[in-house]
């Protein structure tokens, strides 16, 4: 679970680095473990009902975690 949460921070990070590396790590610190929870969600999801598409999960997993992160920018601006 380290490793994983550790890759997910890093590639948080990443997608804000355009904002500044304290931005970023800020909102990455923020929003790792809904990340996870997402991300362990989507497979249970599947589970429940294997006729649900994972990508598509994902990809919406992924617009959340933009959009709560821009959100949370515009907050502190």
């Amino acid at each position: 679970m380290r490793c994983a949460r550790e890759f997910g921070i890093r590639e948080i990070a990443t997608a804000f680095a355009p904002h500044g590396a304290e931005v970023a790590q800020r909102i990455a610190d923020e929003l790792d473990y809904f990340g996870i929870a997402g991300f362990d969600g989507t497979f249970v999801a599947q589970q429940a009902d294997p006729r649900r598409d994972l990508t598509a999960a994902m990809e919406l997993l992924a617009e959340a975690i933009v959009g709560l992160g821009e959100a949370r920018i515009a907050a502190a601006r």
